[in-house]
């Protein structure tokens, strides 16, 4: 059973430390995608320009290393931050942007795609956004220590009580019949 408990603290450490690292790395750079290991980077919707396909609030997985075509939803470098649009077309070496409930579309060069949608899950953005500000770094440190220490705490890892010494039954002695054993003091009294 301890060994069992071993291995799942140190998978709950593995786990832990990878969350928080991926927190603290977003929290610094919330403004702009961070690409994680794999070529992806997360990104909370922020504007109601894709619905009815991406609402405000969905979190979109982008892949940072994918060629963007057309058809495709993707985060662009536009003029005010980076914008959720979606590739409705190619003219001359631009692509033409536009959401997917909006009428206004733009023009930019394949330079401007950030990353690619590869995959979304709705309303997770708010969540996901929520983790990597300084409250929840600090809420996925606190409940990953405790996941860490209450496992140990539970299995009763606790240093052991010292057991009271057992009457010890004294041999029969040649006299007689043998004396019943004593109960063991805690202390000395003197006998007067």
């Amino acid at each position: 059973m301890k060994g069992i408990i071993n291995l799942l603290r140190v998978l709950l450490i593995g786990v832990w430390g990878l969350a928080l690292t991926v927190c603290v790395s977003l929290y610094f750079d919330a403004h702009s995608p961070r690409q994680l290991p794999g070529g992806h980077a997360p990104w909370t919707v922020a504007d109601s320009a894709m619905e009815p396909s991406y609402c405000k609030g969905d979190l979109a997985i982008l892949n940072m290393k994918q060629a963007a075509k057309p058809g495709d939803a993707v985060l662009v470098k536009g003029e005010t931050g980076p914008l959720f649009r979606r590739i409705i077309g190619v003219t001359g070496d631009q692509y033409i942007f536009k959401g997917d409930g909006g009428e206004e579309s733009f023009l930019a060069g394949p330079q401007a795609v950030t990353g690619v949608c590869v995959a979304y899950l709705p309303g997770c953005g708010d969540a996901a956004a929520f983790l990597y500000s300084l409250p929840g770094i600090l809420l996925v440190a606190a409940v990953g220590l405790a996941l860490i220490i209450l496992p140990g705490r539970l299995s009763g890892d606790k240093k052991a009580a010292p057991k009271a010494p057992q009457p010890v039954e004294p041999a029969a002695s040649p006299d007689g019949p043998p004396r019943p054993a004593r109960a063991p003091r805690d202390r000395y009294t003197p006998r007067h």
